[in-house]
Order: structure tokens, then sequence, then C-alpha cells
């Protein structure tokens, strides 16, 4: 993937978080059009599969049910909020092009970015005030940081096996 289109999709997956995340309940069903519209776009014109972005993003919200049911997250809805569901189909869409521009990386490298920049995305929200940490900033910091770098780390076995079988058929 060449330089240029990498940062576009940068910048587009950050329009997105922007409208989920600041946007919140406001603006949930444009992150979700933004996001659905990405994902098909996409599909037409990237080698990118469906059923794996359905599956990781999946994935992504029960991490989240998880943490808010063990106390870690609150949200003001009642379940995962509508835009976090939109964010998850979008950042997974996004992961996958990570995943073409940083094959090179090692995967520990891979699990520590995702780590880091996952803890930042949360900590970033707990920020804006679309989500509380009950338990405390370094402790929640800590857990997200640890469940993010295994949510990197199964998104690149994910990817990786998919750009291998495309390089494959090629």
């Amino acid at each position: 993937m060449n330089t240029k289109r990498f940062v576009a999709y940068s910048v587009w997956f950050q329009c997105i978080w922007f409208a989920a995340v600041i946007g919140n309940q406001q603006l949930q069903w444009l992150t979700v059009v933004l996001a659905c519209c990405t994902v098909l776009v996409s599909l037409k014109v990237d080698p990118v599969k469906l059923q794996h972005i359905v599956g990781l993003a999946i994935l992504g919200m029960l991490f989240d049910l998880a943490n808010m049911y063990f106390g870690l997250f609150k949200f003001d809805s009642i379940g995962i909020p509508v835009w976090l569901a939109a964010l998850w189909f979008a950042f997974v869409w996004y992961a996958y092009f990570l995943a073409q521009k940083f094959y090179y990386l090692p995967l520990w490298g891979v699990s520590l970015l995702g780590g880091v920049g996952g803890t930042l995305s949360y900590t970033a929200g707990e920020k804006l005030g679309v989500v509380e940490f009950p338990n405390g900033m370094l402790a929640t910091s800590v857990i997200v940081f640890v469940e993010w770098m295994l949510i990197f780390l199964i998104i690149w076995r994910v990817y990786q096996y998919e750009s291998s079988k495309n390089r494959l058929s090629l």
C-alpha cells in the first residue's frame, strides 16, 4: 500500500473516531453511516474480508462488554453504545491497513504498539467524558493495555493470515 493511500485511510479513521467519541450519542447515527459506508466501499476496492471485519468487531465489543460487566468501564447507555459499536467496525477496517503497512514489525512490537494505542484511545474517551473509569485511571489503563496487546495480537494474526492467502493467490 502506498503512503498517500495509507495517510488518507488514517485521516479518515480519525474523522470517524472524532465523530464517534466527540459526537457521542448526538452523532451516533452519523458514525454508523460513516463506518458502514467505509466498510462497504472497502469491500469493493480492497481485499479485506467482511467475515474478518465482523468477527473482529464482535470480539472487540465482547471485550468492552466484559469491561462493563466487571465495572472497569461505565457508559451513559445500557450495553455497548451505538457509536462504540460503529467505531469497532471502523477500527478493525483500519487495522487491516495497519497490518498491510507494518507487516515487517515483530509480533511483540505490534502488540506493544496496539496496547499503547488502545490505552490512549480509551484514556482520551475518559478525558472527553464518554466513558468513566470507576476503578481509577492507573488500574484501568494497565488492564486496558494488556487487553489491547491481546486484541492486536489476534487482529494481526487474522489479517496477516489473510494477506498471506491473498499473496499466494496472485
